[in-house]
């Protein structure tokens, strides 16, 4: 089994985030990062939209890992700006910690602010905080604009995921 920290989470999405040609962009398209995994795992990646009330309302998605493809289903009751980053989590999950020996299937609950989380599931966050709002971009922006609400919209996603990113890096 890989065994990854935090560190290497946002390195792996840095990597991404270069292969993509989107070292210096704010923004990131799902599907060229669905694409690019493709390739790399030789799976066909399906996202798709569930209704996870009649099993648990606190479900954000879902990872289940095929023999040939992986699924990755967001809760379909939550707003565009997190499902991306659901699925950018998910898909931290797939690469961070699939080993490749076996079918999985791994669960995210919405996480809250005071929420303890085990260390698979903060890479996976690290992963797609990296990838979805880079430090150095954050940082950057930070400088000109602090309102949580406006940069949350500027990187597309939610405003408490921003807030804990800028918790994250120190920045307020």
């Amino acid at each position: 089994m890989n065994e990854f920290n935090i560190d290497d989470a946002e390195d792996r999405a840095k990597s991404i985030r270069e292969e993509l040609k989107l070292t210096d962009k704010i923004g990131l398209k799902i599907g060229r990062l669905v694409e690019l995994l493709e390739k790399e795992s030789n799976k066909k990646i399906i996202i798709l939209e569930a209704d996870f009330s009649d099993v648990n309302s606190n479900y954000s998605g879902l990872l289940d890992i095929e023999k040939d493809k992986v699924n990755i289903c967001m809760n379909k009751n939550e707003s565009m700006e997190k499902k991306r980053f659901t699925a950018a989590h998910e898909i931290g999950r797939f690469l961070l910690h699939y080993n490749g020996e076996s079918e999985k299937t791994y669960t995210v609950i919405r996480r809250s602010i005071n929420e303890e989380r085990d260390e698979k599931e903060l890479q996976a966050d690290a992963f797609a905080n990296e990838l979805l709002m880079p430090a150095n971009q954050i940082v950057r922006f930070f400088k000109i604009e602090k309102n949580t609400a406006i940069l949350a919209e500027v990187f597309g996603v939610s405003r408490i995921d921003m807030k804990l990113r800028l918790e994250g890096l120190e920045l307020i």
